[in-house]
């Protein structure tokens, strides 16, 4: 979700994504996310403004909520996968992801997963302000 905010600021994740950043909308995090976050933005082809990319970064890692995910029980399509809904799990915290075909429901356990407009109309059926 993060990677698709950046490069996508007027769609839903980059609605999500704004308002983590102005702390409306808690994010939870862990070290090996951020690891692989870094290495993707810095990617030449995505051709991103690096100083941005780095603002956005330290500011997840700074008001982020970080846990250390503990190794997923349930077998995932991608074993790469597995630290974003074990975060997720240990956080109590929904799931946003663009790739929700990589989060079968019989590996979710008790993790609600969603797409980014999933979660912002979720977000505008239960916030009194605009989303």
């Amino acid at each position: 979700m993060l990677v698709s905010g950046i490069l996508s600021e007027s769609g839903p994740s980059g609605q999500i994504l704004d308002l983590a950043l102005n702390r409306s909308l808690g994010l939870g995090t862990e070290p090996r996310i951020l690891a692989e976050y870094r290495d993707v933005l810095a990617r030449p082809h995505l051709a991103l403004h690096q100083a941005r990319v780095t603002q956005i970064l330290d500011a997840v890692e700074k008001y982020g909520r970080e846990v250390a995910a503990l190794p997923w029980p349930y077998p995932m399509p991608d074993q790469d996968d597995e630290v974003f809904i074990a975060t997720a799990h240990a956080l109590g915290a929904i799931l946003v992801t663009g790739n929700i075909a990589h989060y079968p429901q019989t590996s979710r356990a008790d993790v609600p997963v969603m797409t980014p407009r999933e979660f912002i109309d979720l977000l505008r059926r239960s916030l009194p302000v605009r989303v």
